[in-house]
């Protein structure tokens, strides 16, 4: 399922892989669907999905816990946070 929506060809692919293995991997199934990794395009769209699902699920359902609680206090809540998430994994990626 995790693969399932990457296309080695696809101009977006390492970001998109980026995204599933930094933070999609850890969340539940069900939660994995409905933020829609093979669809998202940029980081206005994940955070828009996620604010979705978070409204849905509440917020224990999209912490990132495998790190231990020290990591949750880093995780971007913003468009604003995020951006540099995706703007550096496509410089680091693109070179």
């Amino acid at each position: 399922m995790i693969l399932s929506g990457l296309d080695p060809h696809d101009p977006l692919f390492l970001p998109r892989w980026i995204l599933w293995r930094n933070y999609g991997w850890v969340l539940d199934a069900p939660v994995q669907n409905q933020l829609q990794f093979p669809t998202v395009s940029n980081g206005k769209q994940f955070y828009e999905i996620w604010l979705q699902v978070k409204n849905t699920n509440g917020i224990e359902a999209m912490k990132v816990t495998i790190y231990s609680a020290r990591f949750w206090p880093n995780v971007p809540q913003t468009v604003i946070g995020m951006q540099p998430i995706w703007t550096g994994g496509l410089k680091l990626w693109s070179a």
